[in-house]
């Protein structure tokens, strides 16, 4: 084939390309066909009108006291009634269980250790605190501890001795969630 036939057939080919592209239009009056874009909005349905009551305040029964909210709140302690020192002080003297004794005459028994610190004031006023919610609680003074990386001398808060590790893990969840603390249960050594 020789290049002017060639020519000759692209630009033939072209002009029917644009011919089926721009007829069309030209036939249809340059308008363009008109699309719905947007249906009628359904109307809106019945929806019934919501009553909230007022709320009722529950009736007391003769026997229930109703503490106010400056009493429950106060950051102040409140003085402890006989009934509730005596049970303080048998919270804090009872033991549980008759003891065992390991190799070394020693009892075998549990404790709980709430917190580890290296600042001595800060394991006494929690000790304090403790002892003030009625838990048995005391501190051991330790050289170096052998988890600080720095093997400082650390102060040991713990609660107990317990005979029974049950008792003692009842007692973890109790401290764990009343003190927002990750205490561990460790033997006791006296």
């Amino acid at each position: 084939m020789n290049q002017a036939l060639k020519q000759r057939l692209v630009g033939a080919v072209v002009l029917v390309a644009l011919a089926v592209i721009f007829l069309p239009a030209v036939f249809n009056g340059g308008r363009h066909a008109r699309v719905e874009a947007f249906k009628e909005v359904p109307p809106a349905p019945a929806v019934a009108a919501l009553v909230i009551e007022a709320p009722k305040r529950p009736q007391n029964n003769a026997g229930d006291q109703v503490t106010p909210a400056s009493e429950m709140y106060s950051m102040e302690p409140k003085p402890l009634s006989t009934v509730e020192k005596i049970q303080s002080v048998t919270k804090t003297t009872a033991v549980v269980g008759k003891p065992e004794l390991n190799s070394k005459q020693h009892p075998n028994a549990w404790v709980l250790q709430v917190g580890v610190f290296s600042d001595k004031a800060k394991a006494e006023a929690l000790k304090k605190t403790l002892l003030a919610k009625g838990y048995r609680a005391f501190t051991r003074s330790v050289a170096h501890d052998k988890n600080s990386p720095d093997k400082k001398a650390v102060t040991r808060v713990m609660i107990g001795p317990e005979f029974e590790q049950s008792a003692i893990s009842k007692l973890k969840l109790t401290v764990d969630k009343e003190f927002s603390v990750k205490s561990i249960v460790v033997k006791f050594e006296p």
